[in-house]
């Protein structure tokens, strides 16, 4: 709440309080982490199972997950294992990582004894069919047999949904199957020079945009398949102009931007999974990823606070903001939470888990800010904001943005129409991956064995309406009931059962609403 202050939580002030807002950032996310450690670790311990060995607990957080590809870690001294259910039945799984770790990252006391042998850490994915809101716990049964890596090197990426090809210039062609449709220079990077602020991207005079798809003629590319996935590496450098002063001189003074892409696709999935690591020494200048659509738009349609917005790809106001005087170009950029989206017959959305600011360019092409790198909190007379500044004229040399940034996305092409691509419930499982957690006899931090006896699997069946999206499932604050609270991304209404319970936001009891409106939400009472 202290990072809320609206500069703040824009970014918009000196390097000082910067500082100081990133600092609580740490602090309240390593906090976090640790109690969603903590508490995984409480209800895994208090799965009772017929042996002592080793355990792995999955988590489904979502009540009508579509994917069930799951990714976990699984440390052992052995060199091998097997994973049993309740039944004590081996289940299938496939290595797709392994590597050796030092026995004092687990837990100092093993080596103040004297054990020096490492860990085996085994990277693991396997198909897990839990659908409803739940876990469900496993144990590890240790073997002698050694288990081998599960990975081949590859040229293309062939799903039942796409078949993706890899480019020089370190782009991606992605056909999909269904629709038939190719879309070109996937992943293009564009760089243009930034002579805005920390409010506003403004363009230089005269500059032209850089796109990686041009400069690049050899990016160096790796394909891995696994049994149950795809991951691919594209790594490549651009030599950009290094700063503002550098941008119009044809022979500037040049600096480096390292890109690498790590795109790992679920062979049963159409969503992309994207990381993007940069490592930056470029200057004064705005950095965005293009994904193509094939669609000519004529608005977008993105994310808010418990609904859509749909917004015009062309804005009016700008053939006359200047002669009617405004103070600022109402440029075509925009803010998302989680997804936006182009349709027609087909959908092609991009989901975020980084940077939440878009851009329709060309009719066609969704461009997703990366980062921006800028050096001043507010400047004057920009061409976007002709006149005063928008904040104080003060430095912010740390608002350049050197060095490493890691950002993640994905990219989800379906067949259908935004009334059928299901757009905001995919976005939502992109975003609440399952999650693992293995329990081994070595902890850092010893607990007290707890009381409380929990089953090996565990299901809850949530009433969500069909079509509505989850935005949490929580205890109430008087901690006598469990919420259901959803939410409408639709444009149609959503019937509602009269037989549950509905309070409001402030879980105070209310009469039940029949129907659930476009961009409404609603808080359901839990039978548990």
């Amino acid at each position: 709440m202290k990072n809320h202050a609206h500069d703040s939580i824009g970014g918009c002030v000196s390097d000082k309080v910067n500082r100081e807002i990133l600092g609580r950032y740490l602090v309240a996310e390593e906090r976090v982490d640790m109690l969603i450690d903590f508490y995984k670790r409480k209800i895994t311990m208090a799965v009772k199972t017929a042996t002592t060995q080793d355990k792995l607990t999955l988590f489904n957080l979502l009540p009508n997950r579509k994917s069930h590809y799951a990714q976990a870690t699984v440390i052992t001294k052995a060199d091998g294992f097997q994973i049993h259910d309740a039944k004590d039945q081996p289940i299938s799984f496939h290595v797709i990582e392994r590597q050796k770790i030092d026995a004092g990252l687990i837990d100092r006391q093993i080596v103040a004894h004297g054990d020096y042998e490492p860990f085996n850490q085994f990277m693991i994915e396997l198909d897990w069919d839990q659908e409803k809101y739940g876990y469900e716990t496993f144990t590890i049964v240790p073997t002698t047999q050694a288990l081998a890596v599960e990975a081949r090197s590859t040229k293309t990426i062939d799903t039942d949904a796409y078949h993706i090809t890899f480019n020089d210039n370190g782009t991606m062609t992605i056909l999909d199957k269904a629709s038939q449709q190719t879309y070109e220079r996937v992943l293009n990077v564009e760089n243009q020079a930034d002579d805005g602020d920390e409010y506003d991207f403004s363009p230089l005079r005269g500059d032209v945009p850089i796109y990686s798809a041009d400069l690049v003629k050899h990016a160096d590319i790796k394909i891995s398949e696994r049994p149950l996935s795809y991951q691919a590496t594209i790594e490549y450098t651009l030599r950009l102009p290094r700063d503002l002063n550098s941008r119009l001189a044809p022979d500037s003074d040049r600096a480096e931007m390292a890109v690498a892409f790590i795109v790992t696709v679920d062979k049963t999935s159409r969503t992309l999974k994207i990381v993007a690591n940069i490592n930056n020494h470029v200057k004064d200048q705005r950095t965005r990823v293009l994904v193509p659509t094939n669609i000519l738009a004529t608005e977008s349609i993105a994310d808010n606070q418990y609904g859509m917005i749909k917004r015009p790809i062309h804005d009016p106001m700008l053939k006359v903001w200047q002669q009617d005087q405004w103070d600022e170009r109402p440029d075509e950029i925009f803010p998302f939470l989680t997804n936006v989206s182009l349709s027609d017959q087909q959908t092609v959305s991009i989901f975020t888990n980084s940077s939440r600011e878009y851009e329709i360019v060309d009719d066609s092409i969704i461009a997703l800010t990366m980062f921006r790198s800028v050096d001043w909190l507010g400047k004057s007379n920009l061409v976007r904001r002709p006149g005063r500044p928008s904040g104080i004229h003060a430095a912010t040399p740390d608002g350049e943005m050197q060095g490493r940034l890691t950002l993640e996305f994905g990219i989800r092409i379906v067949p259908r129409s935004l009334a059928d691509a299901d757009v905001a419930n995919m976005a939502k499982e992109y975003l609440s991956p399952i999650v693992t957690y293995n329990q081994i006899p070595f902890e850092a931090m010893h607990l007290n064995s707890t009381k409380t006896s929990l089953p090996q699997q565990r299901e809850l069946s949530v009433p969500l309406p069909s079509s509505a999206t989850v935005s949490t499932i929580k205890v109430s604050e008087d901690d006598t009931r469990v919420l259901l609270r959803c939410f409408n991304a639709t444009e149609q209404e959503i019937p509602l059962s009269q037989s549950v319970d509905q309070v409001n936001l402030a879980e105070q009891d209310v009469n039940n609403q029949k129907v659930l409106k476009p961009n409404q939400v609603v808080t359901l009472v839990l039978e548990v």
